[in-house]
């Protein structure tokens, strides 16, 4: 990210990760903090650039292919539940934002909305 942010003068970058991925596969558990460590180091790389961060929960809105909140085992509570733990650890800091928009494709606007809300 140093060169991006030195020589092209870029300013913020997007972190995509798997939600799956912080919570060891459990819908609603626990952020793992040997995975978390992991995807820390990529933030704090980009905080060492003097960059803002934006930090992605990248999977379209679904959950090993449910999509959330809609009938199936993962729920809008599930999602929101990592948001908080994120926000929790990392949210603090002034140079970090959040992609709540989950590009839930082949949904709806208003399901769209309901996650966020």
């Amino acid at each position: 990210m140093q060169h991006f942010a030195n020589d092209l003068k870029l300013n913020i970058f997007r972190l995509p990760v798997c939600w799956q991925y912080l919570v060891n596969n459990t819908p609603g558990g626990n952020i793992d903090e040997g995975k978390f460590a992991i995807y820390n180091q990529l933030v704090n790389g980009c905080l060492a650039t003097g960059a803002y961060c934006v930090i992605d929960i990248h999977n379209y809105a679904r959950w090993g292919g449910q999509i959330i909140g809609q009938g199936g085992s993962v729920t809008n509570a599930h999602l929101a539940s990592i948001w908080y733990q994120l926000y929790v650890i990392i949210f603090s800091l002034k140079v970090v934002v959040t992609n709540l928009s989950q590009v839930p494709l082949g949904t709806s606007l208003n399901h769209e909305s309901s996650l966020v809300s």
